[in-house]
Order: C-alpha cells, then sequence, then structure tokens
C-alpha cells in the first residue's frame, strides 16, 4: 500500500473498538438454502465475535483459525483473528492477520481501521517478528504509521521496505509523503526523486514532488 497524497492531509484517529471492528453473520432466511459448510464458517466466525466480547481471546483465536481452515479466502476470519490477537497484545501476530484480511479485501475498511488502532495501541516500534519479511509487510506499517501521523516511524517502517526491496519506489514515496508531512522539504525532496528514477510515471510521487518543492519555496520566501 502506498500513500496517495498530493498535497497536506492530516488524518483522524477514530479507531474502532474490537467489537465494533467486527461483523456478525445472521442466520439465513426462513426458506432460504443453507450450504453446510458456509454455516459452520459463519457459526466459527460468531463464535470468535461472542468470545471477544467475553474476553476470552484465546478461544476466540482457536474459533476465527477455524473459520479460516475451513473458508480460506475469508477475511472477516483474519480480521477477528487479528482482533483476538490484539485482545491479547500479541502485536505482531495481529499485524500478521490483518494483513492476510487486508490482501484478502483491499477495501475492507474494518481491517484498515484496524490496522490503525494495532499501530496506535502498539508499543513503537512494531517489531514485525512473527510478521513474514517482506517489503510489502513493512509498507503497510509505513502506511499505517502516516495515518496515525507518526512520521518518524512511517519513515523507518518505508526504510525496512527498502532493504528488502532496493527498488521500491512505493516505499520512496512513503518517505516523501512524512518527510513533507514534516516540513522537512530537501529530504521530501531527495526522497520522491528516487521514487521517480525507479517510476517515472508514479503519479504519486510526482504529487509529493510538486507539493515537497511548492512547500521548500513557501518556507524561503517567507524566511524561514
Amino acid at each position: 500500500m502506498t500513500i496517495a497524497t498530493g498535497y497536506r492531509r492530516l488524518f483522524g484517529s477514530a479507531l474502532m473498538i474490537a467489537a465494533a471492528s467486527l461483523i456478525f453473520f445472521a442466520p439465513p432466511a426462513r426458506g432460504q438454502a443453507v450450504n453446510p459448510l458456509q454455516a459452520q464458517v459463519n457459526q466459527a466466525v460468531n463464535d470468535s465475535l461472542r468470545l471477544i466480547g467475553l474476553g476470552d481471546y484465546a478461544d476466540a483465536i482457536t474459533a476465527a483459525k477455524s473459520a479460516a481452515k475451513m473458508q480460506p479466502d475469508n477475511a472477516i476470519a483474519y480480521n477477528n483473528l487479528a482482533v483476538a490477537y490484539a485482545g491479547l497484545n500479541q502485536w505482531d501476530q495481529a499485524i500478521a492477520a490483518i494483513r492476510q484480511a487486508m490482501r484478502l479485501q483491499p477495501a475492507f475498511q474494518l481491517a484498515i481501521n484496524n490496522l490503525a488502532w494495532f499501530l496506535g495501541a502498539a508499543p513503537s516500534p512494531i517489531t514485525v517478528a512473527g510478521v513474514s519479511q517482506t517489503a510489502g509487510a513493512w509498507l503497510d506499517l509505513s502506511l499505517g504509521y502516516y495515518q496515525l501521523q507518526r512520521y518518524m516511524d512511517s519513515i523507518g517502517a518505508a526504510q525496512q521496505a527498502l532493504q528488502l526491496d532496493p527498488n521500491s519506489a512505493a516505499a520512496d514515496n512513503n518517505i516523501a509523503a512524512a518527510y513533507a508531512s514534516m516540513g522537512m522539504w530537501d529530504q521530501a525532496i531527495q526522497a520522491a526523486q528516487a521514487a521517480l528514477s525507479l517510476n517515472p510515471n508514479f503519479q504519486l510521487a510526482q504529487n509529493n514532488l510538486a507539493w515537497a518543492e511548492s512547500g521548500k519555496q513557501s518556507a524561503g520566501a517567507s524566511g524561514q
């Protein structure tokens, strides 16, 4: 995931509590055909929700894992699994599970909100010890930190991505956006230019370069 910004935009921190970040499956309407496997999956997902509400996170993990095993493409099961791990302060496992939910359903807003919640609640920085060491994992963290206005953490996560994938224009772009958000215009310009050297047609990096150059010019005109 990359930071989509061409102007200074601050993100709010309206994060959802666990119970509000889960989805409950209602039983089928009368006369509606029931797929036995889907019914089992739905029951396991609902059990995970109920157990999280009771604070029984270990059993909630078991229930969510059961749903994910029966239906590996069920993003809701992974979202609930992540919330249960977070209830035990097992942040790396929570991040791994929420990333799987987001891979399965990139526009899953509850999973996106939960990622922000995890990053805001966990000690800084998250080690990602339980997450596969991929550039994509660190880019997800970079985006989450940016959304929480934790810009130096966002830069650090993007730099980790670059160590794993030196050709990641997205990582350089994230660094540019974070530096620009702090008014560190020279660093932002350098990072945006690095992104564009890897991908000259990268519109987000073009936008961030223009933002940083404009910010630097304005700062110079005001004598800052």
